[in-house]
């Protein structure tokens, strides 16, 4: 009876050791923000992507990208679309959020080129650079 005390005892104190889990940040992972652009909020949620895990869970061997929705890739300096089904628009940012290059239709199993400054690069369903006039030297940012 004793052992079994204390190694109770034992379970609920390293319980209390063990530090708390941030539900905030593991629920902030999949949350989506509304996309800005040149200060107007337009009806796409763009959802973030930081590593090439997440990449391949959001993108890989998706069917179809809605008009709605949207993907943002930081911290890239190219894109392929490996693994993709269906044609995809790319649009650069640098850190300022500037436009610096834009791809429309980009097919599938093909790579950019390196495009030195980018910061960010927004996946868009086919056709969204034409439909929100997304040229360079634009503003895209996200509304929180």
């Amino acid at each position: 009876m004793i052992k079994l005390s204390v190694y109770r005892f034992t379970k609920e104190f390293l319980k209390l050791l063990k530090p708390e889990k941030n539900y905030d940040q593991i629920s902030r992972k999949d949350a989506t923000h509304q996309l800005m652009h040149n200060n107007r909020l337009k009806n796409v949620y763009i959802r973030t992507i930081k590593n090439y895990k997440q990449k391949m869970e959001a993108l890989f061997f998706k069917d179809r990208i809605k008009m709605e929705a949207g993907f943002r890739i930081i911290n890239s300096h190219g894109f392929n679309s490996f693994g993709f089904k269906e044609e995809v628009d790319l649009v650069f940012c640098d850190k300022r959020h500037q436009v610096i290059e834009t791809y429309s239709n980009f097919r599938v199993n093909k790579m950019t080129r390196y495009v030195e400054g980018t910061y960010s690069i927004y996946v868009l369903a086919p056709n969204s650079n034409k439909y929100l006039n997304i040229k360079n030297n634009d503003i895209l940012k996200l509304y929180r």
